[in-house]
Formats: C-alpha cells, structure tokens, sequence
C-alpha cells in the first residue's frame, strides 16, 4: 500500500508482530514498489523490491548515490544463494553463518544479472523475525543502511535523514540500535576478504 495521502506510515516493531493486518499492509507496499525502511540483527535498513526498476531509482536517488552502485540483497533462502549465484568451495563455510551478521559478496548467476552490477552481487539473511516475514512471502528486498551516501547509518528514527524518510511509505521501528553494520566479507577471489 503506498502513502496514505502522501504521509508517511510508523509501525511499532511490537504492533506489527501482532497484526497479521500490518503485515499484509507492509508486504503489499513492497510489491506496488513502496520504499520501506525496517529493522535487522544489526541496524536499520531501507529497501524495496529488487526486481522493480522504479523503486530501484527512487531508492538510488533518495539516497544520492552514484549510479551504478550495487546495492545488497536479502535472499530469500539459503537454496536461493546456491540457486543463483556461484560459490566457491572455500565460501561454504562461511554461508553456515547465515542467518546472521553477515554480507557476503558472490558471483552472480545470469539468472540474477539484471539485478546487479560489475557481476557480483551482496547477500544478506538477517537473523531477525521481521526479515524473516518478508522471506517467507518470497520477496527478494535491497537491504541498505538508512543513510545518505557516505554519511554514517541511522541508529533510531531520529537519525534517518528528512529524505529517505520522504521517499519510504513505512518505518517499521524497533527503537534504538546500538550495533554495527553487517559484516561484509568478498567470496568471489581465491581467498576471502573482508571489506569491513
């Protein structure tokens, strides 16, 4: 559902737990090519999407980075990461922390190469109930943290700046984040390298 009269929806996390009414509201929201920004196990992330070019732009756009930036995904399920991208022997072990506090960046499978961009493609499964909602509906979402390019993340709704805000349909918030961001370790090369 997109912005009742071009307002801004909040969700309690705790409310939308309990209603299987917010639910339905955000899970269509992403499918019409609604921005959302939610929570995961490390801090706030905003997304829509992925296969929805529109959503994609405004999302790039809102964020003010360049384009062609690549942006990371949620995947759906472990069976999709083996599905659609190429993994290394050595990275197996690694995608056994998932889910978790982990991007790992992988090669893409032309099944996928629509989506990304230089080839390689980050990947995400969160450990958190509200990820976990939008997995089980089989939505392939871009996971971002809630910033303007090259300024740090967003820890509470206060932090978010104006426009992402402006350009989201919802904030699922959950309060306070004192964490850090995932984990991001490259499994495309011989060896793996952590970018941060």
């Amino acid at each position: 559902m997109a912005k009742i009269n071009n307002k801004l929806i909040y969700i309690n996390l705790r409310d939308f737990f309990k209603s299987e009414k917010n639910q339905n509201e955000i899970i269509t929201s992403i499918k019409n090519g609604g921005i959302i920004i939610y929570p995961t196990d490390t801090i706030y992330g905003i997304g829509c999407d992925a296969t929805n070019k529109k959503a994609v732009l405004r999302l790039n756009k809102a964020k003010q980075r360049k384009p062609g930036q690549p942006f990371s995904l949620i995947a759906p399920s472990i069976n999709w990461i083996y599905k659609h991208t190429t993994i290394k022997k050595y990275a197996i072990k690694y995608l056994k922390r998932l889910p978790g506090r982990y991007t790992f960046i992988l090669k893409a499978k032309p099944s996928i190469k629509h989506l990304v961009t230089k080839g390689a493609v980050g990947v995400r499964i969160p450990k958190h109930k509200f990820t976990d909602i939008i997995r089980k509906h089989k939505i392939l979402l871009i996971t971002t943290s809630v910033n303007l390019s090259g300024q740090p993340p967003a820890r509470s709704v206060r932090e978010m700046p104006a426009r992402l805000k402006k350009a989201a349909s919802h904030i699922i918030n959950a309060g306070q984040f004192g964490g850090k961001p995932s984990t991001i370790i490259d499994l495309t090369g011989q060896k793996p390298k952590k970018i941060r």
